[in-house]
């Protein structure tokens, strides 16, 4: 039975203070109401970042004030009170298992939780999906971009660990021949956009099948699903595509009719769109 933190003695809640991480702090006041959870002092956000980028290096994370032109950038030089707040979009590099272990993160506060991660080369498996949860909690947006050797994403896994994701995008070379299934078996996910990037367009499984009509049928309203080939060598497959999407679904203008339904697109030398028909 869970026992009130609010009575316990005061000397025991200054404890928990000591014991506890900004991040914590801040959030077990806020459910309290004020500063008397964790006395003394009232734990504030002391700063606020669009974005920072977290760095994986010599052993530890290492967080810069810049998403960018590292070469000449300074650490972020944290104390033990330091909370920043992070409203925009975070970069992990070098990042692996190990990596949520580190202290770093009970400093920051993401809303939206947003997060791309770089030059990373892992096994995106169940594991990594949990243990990178326990430090950052609820994630909006992930993107896992620039990576080599990066292991085929299960959706069911990635859906079921973050169920109120709402943005993914994955740059990958394949991509697991049951990808329509896998996101069909997670029936409360969030999903409003998935963004798969491809070197060629027939790394992308189903494209022209009913599956996939059945899939787009089955999402909420205004879900977008995103193809980009970057190599043009797959003119024949993307005749297919066409021609099957065309009976199959209704094409459509541009980006102001994108943001209304739902949808798939799929760039290839430029962006064609299909729509879900009402």
């Amino acid at each position: 039975m869970p026992y009130p933190l609010a009575k316990l003695p005061y000397g025991l809640r200054c404890r928990l203070t000591e014991l506890t991480t900004p991040l914590e702090r801040y959030k077990l006041q806020i459910a309290a109401g004020g500063a008397s959870i964790c006395p003394p002092k009232l734990q504030i956000i002391q700063e606020r970042f669009h974005g920072l980028h977290f760095v994986y290096e010599n052993g530890k994370v290492v967080v810069y004030k810049t998403v960018n032109h590292l070469s000449n950038a300074m650490p972020y030089k944290l104390n033990e009170n330091s909370l920043v707040l992070c409203t925009g979009l975070n970069i992990l590099t070098n990042f692996d298992s190990e990596c949520w272990n580190s202290n770093v993160f009970g400093h920051f506060l993401y809303h939206p939780a947003m997060f791309a991660m770089s030059q990373c080369s892992t096994i995106i498996s169940e594991p990594f999906f949990e243990t990178m949860k326990k430090t950052l909690q609820e994630i909006d947006y992930l993107d896992f971009s620039f990576n080599e050797n990066v292991s085929q994403v299960d959706f069911t896994n990635l859906l079921t660990v973050f169920p109120n994701l709402k943005r993914f995008h994955i740059d990958i070379d394949v991509i697991s021949t049951n990808w329509i299934s896998e996101i069909l078996q997670v029936k409360n996910h969030s999903l409003q956009t998935l963004s798969l990037t491809f070197k060629h367009l027939t790394a992308c499984y189903k494209l022209n099948s009913d599956e996939l009509v059945t899939f787009l049928k089955a999402q909420r309203p205004r879900f977008k699903l995103e193809i980009m080939a970057t190599s043009n060598d797959s003119d024949f497959h993307f005749t297919e595509i066409r021609q099957f999407l065309d009976q199959k679904l209704v094409p459509g203008p541009g980006r102001d009719e994108h943001e209304k339904r739902t949808c798939i697109s799929i760039y290839y030398k430029k962006s064609h769109y299909w729509y879900v028909p009402s």
